[in-house]
């Protein structure tokens, strides 16, 4: 389910600063969410689109970080979490401490 960008995908230019943060919760993982609203510009400058970027910190109900046969759910999880009603254009693991998976999750349409 994760995506890359590929490279004639849009650039990304930030309108505000994070302003939304939740928790949510499913059977298997926790995701601590902070959202902010973004413009995609196309590459050519032909036009734009709003968007929303989510930022996904996954833990699984136990508290801990998902092993790595978990991930691909946890990026699941983050995109559809991180997206709610919208949907997900790409998700990326941006990197796994030792708190929790973190993702980068890029959503069109919906709020």
């Amino acid at each position: 389910m994760m995506k890359r960008i590929l490279g004639t995908a849009v650039l990304i230019a930030a309108l505000a600063p994070v302003a939304q943060a939740e928790t949510v919760r499913s059977k298997s993982f926790v995701g601590d969410i902070q959202r902010r609203a973004v413009t995609m510009q196309a590459r050519d400058g032909s036009g734009s689109a709003q968007a929303l970027q989510a930022y996904v910190s996954v833990t699984t109900v136990a508290g801990v970080v998902p092993a790595q046969a978990q991930i691909q759910a946890a990026g699941a999880f983050a995109a559809k979490a991180g997206c709610r009603d919208a949907r997900a254009l790409t998700t990326i693991l941006a990197g796994v401490t030792a708190k929790a998976a973190e993702f980068e999750v890029l959503c069109r349409g919906g709020q």
